[in-house]
């Protein structure tokens, strides 16, 4: 959770001439203007999330549309407050399909984000209230019963969300209440942004660089003699992570370590107090890889292969072409071939289904064919996991991402929703 007060880079002086058209989550037509601050002033791109304020005091999260140089004639433009990406969370080869979707179905842009991002790439900002302890009542300003009743529960949290405010001793008319108490001074307010994706992680143990060799090793073993518990929980990581019989270690957790080990958190507490072992956090991927056996792709028949050269033939000029086949006659085996073809070219594929309920039996075929560049995407996966089916699709191809690339997708099977993925 992020919090923009007193430290927004709007403090900053614009760079004249530079403008950022963006889109914000509202259903309010067009895109708005507001100007780069000097020290965004290369880093801010079209398709990166970032910070702006709209209206007196809410904050939103907007999606750069365009950067630009004209300044807007009838109004005096904002700052960008923050920037959230430091790379693109939407390829800008995707906004002519969201304008195309907005004119199409009588919406806005904002609407069509909406609908466009996981829940988990929304960031939303919270109104707070937050007791001032500068506070000091003024006998002609003094606090009515219901007002002392409110102000009592802010000074003793110091800090209430609208949502927990509603939920206080005074449920009922309380922002009437708030607002007579921001009138006397007894309280302020600010807005925080809260982001609901959060990667996920693990504890690892690990050996320190200097104790990385054999000699070291044996050292740090003799210095656990007078803590049995703690040389034999070092004994499970040597035995665990193999480090003495292989140049690299197995990665080796804290839950599986003390699993293995049948010892407490205690002790291996101890030994990391020692600096024996260390522990560090590892990104944990919430999607299944696949373990299965990877298979060739199939022979087709005669026909098959007639309707595959047929289809290629309608590519050359076409950029539809319909498959007509009853059920069972061999057209999924056609799409393999298809996809092979484009995978094989390093491009994405898209294959659209008309309901989850067909997703689970298409996906296993496919993964028995593509492994781990195939991917599923649909409405029953959480906000968290479809962030990162998110980021595996946009991040193919690309280098310098935290991701593993052999891990991004290349194949994506989903409904509707899916049309929407970078």
């Amino acid at each position: 959770m992020s919090r923009f007060v007193g430290t927004l880079i709007s403090s900053m002086i614009p760079k004249t001439g530079q403008y950022a058209d963006v889109i914000l989550p509202l259903p309010v037509a067009g895109c708005f203007t507001y100007n780069v601050p000097d020290e965004l002033n290369s880093q801010v791109v079209p398709g990166a999330r970032v910070i702006v304020q709209f209206g007196v005091k809410k904050f939103y999260s907007a999606l750069v549309h365009e950067i630009h140089d004209r300044k807007p004639e009838d109004y005096t433009t904002k700052p960008i407050e923050y920037l959230i990406d430091a790379n693109p969370i939407i390829p800008i080869t995707c906004f002519p399909f969201w304008e195309w979707i907005a004119g199409y179905y009588h919406c806005t842009l904002g609407e069509v984000l909406k609908a466009a991002l996981p829940s988990g790439l929304k960031l939303e900002s919270e109104t707070r209230i937050n007791y001032n302890s500068d506070y000091i009542e003024q006998s002609d300003q003094g606090l009515t019963p219901r007002e002392q009743l409110l102000f009592d529960v802010i000074r003793e949290k110091r800090s209430l969300s609208i949502s927990e405010l509603n939920n206080s001793v005074l449920k009922k008319n309380s922002i009437v209440i708030v607002k007579d108490l921001l009138g006397k001074g007894a309280v302020s307010i600010e807005e925080e942004m809260k982001e609901s994706y959060r990667l996920k992680t693990e504890s690892v143990i690990e050996l320190p660089e200097r104790l990385r060799n054999e000699k070291s090793i044996h050292l740090a073993l003799d210095l656990l003699k007078k803590t049995p518990l703690q040389q034999k929980l070092l004994e499970s990581y040597l035995g665990l992570s193999e480090i003495l019989n292989q140049k690299e270690a197995n990665v080796v957790t804290r839950k599986e370590l003390l699993h293995s080990s049948g010892i407490s958190v205690a002790v291996l507490n101890g030994v990391i107090k020692k600096n024996i072992l260390v522990v560090t956090e590892q990104k944990v991927d919430r999607l299944a890889a696949y373990q299965g056996e990877i298979k060739e792709v199939s022979d087709l028949s005669p026909a098959q292969t007639e309707a595959l050269n047929q289809i290629k033939l309608s590519f050359e000029s076409k950029s539809v072409t319909l498959l007509h086949g009853v059920t069972s006659s061999g057209k999924t085996e056609i799409y393999i071939k298809l996809i092979k073809e484009c995978l094989d070219a390093r491009k994405q594929v898209l294959y659209l289904l008309p309901e989850i309920g067909l997703t689970t039996q298409i996906i296993n075929r496919l993964t028995r064919v593509f492994g781990d560049k195939a991917g599923i995407y649909h409405s029953k996966f959480n906000d968290s996991e479809r962030v990162e089916i998110w980021n595996k699709v946009l991040n193919f191809g690309k280098e310098n991402t935290d991701n593993n690339p052999e891990s991004d997708y290349q194949l994506i099977v989903g409904t509707r929703s899916a049309l929407f993925l970078p």
